[in-house]
């Protein structure tokens, strides 16, 4: 699962700019993203959201940067998927507010760690949040994916 870049974790047509008018509507997007690319079940979104209404914004992990997914499923594949709001989304999260969704798929529990782990070693990364808060093109994102990982 370890990754030299990111862009090998993000299919094509798995980022995506947009405009949402809530943080639910940009999980389910990002989700939705995943599922069209074949890399969770079509029931996805509405998996991802029934988490997000029952356990709140807990994954709202770092100011401005959410981290949403559903259960590890076996007919799943790993891989992942980024939403780009051009709007502040309010989750009350303390790290309201949110920019970026990043949505997460695997077909199993040790392959959800491993992407959780790959995903927080980027955003940790000195200027990676806001690096990505200052693009415009998809080509952009995929540069700073480029960068090699910790």
């Amino acid at each position: 699962m370890a990754s030299a870049n990111l862009n090998e974790l993000f299919a094509k047509g798995c980022i995506e700019f947009s405009k949402p008018k809530s943080f639910s509507e940009a999980a389910r997007q990002a989700a939705q993203l995943l599922s069209s690319e074949g890399f969770a079940l079509e029931q996805y979104a509405d998996q991802v959201e029934e988490i997000i209404l029952s356990k709140g914004p807990y994954m709202v992990v770092a100011p401005q940067v959410a981290i949403v997914h559903g259960r590890p499923d076996a007919k799943s594949k790993t891989g992942a998927a980024l939403v780009l709001s051009e709007t502040d989304l309010i989750t009350g999260s303390v790290n309201d507010p949110v920019r970026l969704v990043f949505a997460i798929s695997a077909a199993n529990n040790d392959d959800h760690i491993e992407m959780l782990k790959t995903l927080s070693g980027f955003l940790v990364k000195e200027g990676s949040v806001g690096n990505l808060l200052g693009c415009s093109t998809i080509s952009e994102v995929r540069d700073i994916f480029s960068d090699n990982l910790p």
